[in-house]
């Protein structure tokens, strides 16, 4: 009986790793879509400040 039981604990703590190992890898890959947007967005903010610029010379002529 008590191999049973050791066997059983043994199963749930490696389940208990892989669900685990899954969350890490889940929030890492989020982590990279978050790093993501904020590139684009910065990017985003650049685009817009270049055409406010543009538009401030272009209003000079």
């Amino acid at each position: 009986m008590a191999e049973s039981e050791n066997a059983i604990d043994e199963w749930r703590r490696r389940k208990r790793e892989e669900m685990l190992k899954l969350e890490v890898i889940n929030l890492y890959r989020n982590f990279l879509e978050s790093v993501d947007m904020i590139k684009n967005f910065s990017k985003l903010v650049d685009t817009i400040k270049n055409k406010q610029i543009m538009s401030h010379v272009l209003h000079q002529f």
